[in-house]
């Protein structure tokens, strides 16, 4: 899944996911995930998140928090 910020309507600001088909792993977690999204033309800070099957579960992430 990618999320990125993008404009809903004017001036307003949403979050924006996308997500492909499912795809498979092996038992050991080996998987080759080869997709293309069609993202927002504006996609500002986007993130990519391997998912579980749910958006609510995930197991790797891009980027960093900073504090």
């Amino acid at each position: 899944m990618v999320s990125c910020l993008a404009e809903d309507v004017p001036g307003h600001v949403a979050t924006v996911n996308v997500t492909t088909t499912g795809f498979s792993a092996t038992t050991s977690g080996d998987s080759d995930i080869d997709a293309q999204l069609q993202l927002p033309e504006e996609c500002v800070a986007p993130i990519v998140f391997v998912i579980a099957g749910s958006e609510d579960k995930w197991f790797a992430v891009t980027g960093f928090s900073s504090e």
